[in-house]
């Protein structure tokens, strides 16, 4: 706690004519320049759930988006609104991924997503549910911080992202880092995956969200999220 609350705390050094930034009771090195990182995802789908209001105000709702061939996605979605909304109206959300850890009964963990965000649009009512041009997407740039483990059709790694949490009761400096499982099937990405990255490479990536069932030991199915990458970049 003593490191979080100090995180933003600076003091200087003299090295020869140089005065330099360090960390007070840590380190004396410079303090690195942060990296660049974001997270976006992109909703266009229909309220499929109840609207909830949290104890912090947040409304809780369940965006599904139609991915074709009869399939779908159920989103959990933590939204900052006051507008007026009900299941079955048609909704935009832009906001971030955010991921809580479970573990499988075999000691696995796995991420349950939800996401977050304060920009919100209602489309109306709209019939024919299947013909809908929905849309699901997500951007990040961070750090690949796992094994990248192969196999012959699609390869899996872990991304970790920071953030800043806002809002009362937050302490001042406090950065929170959130873990991200991505998935690769698409060919030409797999290709750049598996030839120029690796371990500790901060990346782009772009794709969809998507959601696996597991059975846990309570006899509840828990799903976890992933990220479906369509897209991979290294960036330097």
């Amino acid at each position: 706690m003593f490191r979080t609350l100090l995180r933003n705390l600076t003091i200087t050094k003299n090295a020869g004519d140089k005065l330099l930034k360090c960390r007070p009771f840590t380190t004396a090195a410079p303090l690195a320049q942060e990296e660049e990182e974001y997270n976006y995802v992109k909703l266009l789908g229909t309220i499929v759930s109840n609207v909830r209001t949290l104890p912090n105000g947040t409304r809780s709702l369940i965006v599904r988006t139609v991915e074709g061939n009869d399939k779908y996605c159920n989103h959990l979605v933590n939204l900052k609104s006051d507008a007026p909304m009900s299941m079955g109206e048609r909704i935009y959300i832009f906001g971030n991924l955010s991921s809580k850890p479970f573990s499988l009964d075999d000691g696995r963990l796995r991420q349950k997503l939800i996401i977050k965000s304060k920009y919100s649009r209602l489309r109306g009512h709209e019939r024919n549910i299947e013909n809908k041009n929905d849309q699901n997407n997500v951007k990040i740039l961070a750090k690949i911080t796992s094994d990248i483990r192969h196999a012959d059709n699609h390869s899996l790694f872990t991304l970790s992202s920071n953030h800043m949490p806002k809002g009362e009761g937050r302490i001042p400096g406090m950065i929170i880092t959130e873990f991200h499982r991505v998935i690769v099937y698409d060919q030409p990405a797999l290709g750049v995956l598996r030839n120029s990255i690796s371990k500790f490479d901060r990346v782009l990536v772009e794709g969809k969200v998507s959601y696996m069932p597991y059975k846990i030991t309570s006899g509840k199915t828990q799903h976890g999220g992933f990220i479906v990458a369509q897209s991979i970049q290294r960036i330097e």
